[in-house]
């Protein structure tokens, strides 16, 4: 998000977000590390000094050991919209409002 701090910038430990998320969802669902995809979608709304430079996406490879994901930029792959919708398209993912109220995150 725009407001955040450099420092923590999502794609520099995507491994400890993968790993947070994981661990949260322990009490929704019982997910397989080595099945889930990840990606990370950049854009106007990342950074409070945009470069207008657009929206950006990358599918970050995690290896999962120890209980925790690791991950490291070889593992780092930037991705056209076109490249996204091809790998999503067969999820049929619920839009995000819907999916955030279910998880009891916020109200729609």
């Amino acid at each position: 998000m725009a407001d955040n701090p450099d420092h923590l910038g999502l794609t520099g430990d995507m491994g400890g977000a993968a790993s947070a998320f994981l661990e949260y969802m322990e009490g929704y669902a019982r997910l397989d590390p080595e099945s889930l995809v990840w990606i990370a979608h950049h854009g106007p709304f990342s950074s409070a000094d945009d470069d207008g430079g657009g929206e950006t996406f990358t599918r970050v490879d995690l290896a999962h050991h120890h209980d925790a994901f690791h991950d490291d930029l070889s593992g780092h792959h930037l991705l056209t919209p076109a490249q996204v919708l091809a790998e999503i398209a067969p999820l049929r993912l619920h839009p995000v409002p819907e999916v955030l109220a279910e998880l009891r995150y916020v109200r729609i």
